[in-house]
């Protein structure tokens, strides 16, 4: 997992007047200075329950300017979003703000909305983060903006303001809006993804990065004015005493929605992280402010586009782009081998070729380790244990295989023997062999390496089993054992059997 280095910067704002004992009160307005001070927030992580994977790196360009926006009831009195007022800071061992006439102000409420500081270059080194609702590096820092200042008259203050070091690629995380916006109104756009593996599970977290472009109206080259660039989700560990939990956070992006329709180009980027797949764009294309807009529901809640990618069961929600280009899910892919493929299967993990949903298959769809059966016509089996019928995890080493009989999971009767041996390294071979005048039928095999861990299954279907091509009473196959796996492992095996008695 990589990492970045991050500082955290504590800015402190000394409010102070500008008054003689001759002037009267009611005219006294204070002036504002800004005191940087540097903090390294890597060596305080282990006092955050909750870090990011990835941080901005600090800069190592000096800074020269600091972009702000004062607010008082709601309007914006020093500097917009669109142009915040630049202030110079003063060269010295200590940075602080030069003094501007712009910042003599009269006592009262103001907010601090934005604060960023720049380089000699103009380009933005450290950035105040905002809490603005959405999940961010907001929750880095103890005072995000927007920040409360109350001026009293003839009253010295300072309020510390905490920024981080900032980076393009996580504009979003700030929760500021970099772009100009030439329209009165904006709408939001969030997007959630899953990354489903090999064998069909979700793996903990999605890491990915989007680049939005107003569509410049030509399908040969869609990219119009750039909105964002390389924009990454957020990704969060929370450490307890003996583990971490990783999660994802949603992506949302401020889009501009000016009169008449509004389109955007957006190219989509699944990035390399706990699981392996090479960096490469998995969606890309066109989309309209109506199709934003029928994520909203009210006023206030939004529905995310939540994309899905790897084995997955499922297609996106909703389908905003069209995945025929080949970066999106395989549109053969067929992982149950039934023949019709998984985007137009309605059970994609159970083979049900003439997709009925009322037969033993069930009326629902299952996980990768799991089979349906039922128990008028199918028998569920499983490897026998100390508790018969019950279909534990049992343990095997790489040195001889396993051989294990089954059983009958409602009652103690034996039906047969699994038996398992490294055809070579990394490959099991499992065999099947049930007694006469009964038929295997679908059955899971599941693998772990630690009775807590993860677990990496696959299904055989009636049509997968050897010798013939549906019910029989033998089943062959291998499986190649991840490499993240160890020994000893631990199995489990369900089957669904049909009896001819």
């Amino acid at each position: 997992m990589k990492r970045y280095h991050a500082c955290l910067l504590g800015i402190f704002i000394l409010l102070f007047t500008g008054c003689s004992k001759e002037e009267n009160v009611s005219n006294e307005k204070s002036s504002i200075s800004f005191e940087i001070l540097l903090k390294d927030l890597i060596s305080d992580k282990h006092n955050i329950k909750q870090q990011s994977s990835n941080l901005p790196e600090c800069s190592e360009a000096q800074p020269s300017f600091v972009d702000i926006v004062l607010s008082r009831d709601g309007e914006e009195i020093r500097g917009t979003t669109t142009e915040p007022l630049r202030l110079s800071l003063a060269s010295g061992e200590t940075l602080f703000t030069q003094e501007s006439a712009d910042l003599e102000l009269e006592p009262g409420q103001y907010t601090l909305d934005y604060f960023k500081v720049l380089d000699g270059d103009e380009n933005v080194i450290w950035a105040a983060p905002v809490n603005n609702g959405n999940s961010g590096f907001a929750d880095f820092v103890d005072n995000p903006l927007p920040l409360q200042i109350n001026l009293g008259a003839g009253v010295k203050k300072y309020v510390e303001v905490d920024v981080l070091c900032f980076e393009d690629r996580f504009v979003n995380q700030f929760g500021y809006i970099f772009f100009d916006l030439s329209a009165s109104k904006a709408i939001e756009f969030c997007i959630f993804g899953n990354y489903c593996l090999e064998n069909g599970r979700h793996a903990e977290a999605a890491r990915y990065k989007v680049s939005v472009w107003m569509y410049s109206g030509d399908s040969e080259a869609p990219k119009g004015q750039n909105l964002y660039s390389d924009i990454e989700n957020g990704i969060i560990v929370t450490d307890y005493e003996d583990y971490s939990e990783i999660s994802a956070e949603p992506l949302c992006l401020i889009l501009p929605d000016k009169e008449g329709t509004d389109e955007y180009y957006f190219e989509l980027t699944i990035l390399n992280f706990d699981y392996e797949t090479e960096e490469r764009i998995i969606r890309q294309g066109v989309i309209s402010d109506t199709e934003v807009k029928n994520l909203f529901e009210g006023d206030e809640a939004i529905e995310y586009y939540h994309f899905r990618e790897g084995n997955c069961s499922m297609s996106d929600s909703p389908e905003l782009f069209d995945d025929s280009n080949g970066n999106g899910v395989d549109p053969n892919l067929d992982t149950d081998r039934d023949g019709v493929v998984d985007k137009d299967d309605n059970c994609p993990y159970q083979y049900n070729p003439d997709q009925n949903r009322v037969d033993y298959y069930g009326s629902t769809c299952f996980e990768p380790c799991e089979i349906n059966t039922d128990d008028e016509i199918h028998k569920p089996i499983g490897i026998q244990s100390e508790n018969n019928g019950s279909d534990e995890l049992f343990e095997f080493s790489t040195s001889n295989g396993f051989v294990a009989s089954l059983t009958f999971l409602d009652k103690p009767v034996d039906v047969g023997i699994l038996d398992g041996s490294f055809s070579e390294p990394g490959i099991l071979r499992i065999n099947v062999f049930i007694d006469a005048g009964r038929y295997l039928e679908d059955h899971v095999i599941e693998i772990r390496d630690d009775l807590n861990g993860e677990s990496y299954c696959k299904i055989i279907h009636p049509a997968q089993i050897v010798p013939g091509t549906g019910n029989d009473s033998y089943s062959q196959f291998e499986i190649e054992i991840p490499d993240d796996l160890s020994p000893p492992y631990y199995i489990r095996f369900k089957g669904n059997l049909f009896e001819d008695l």
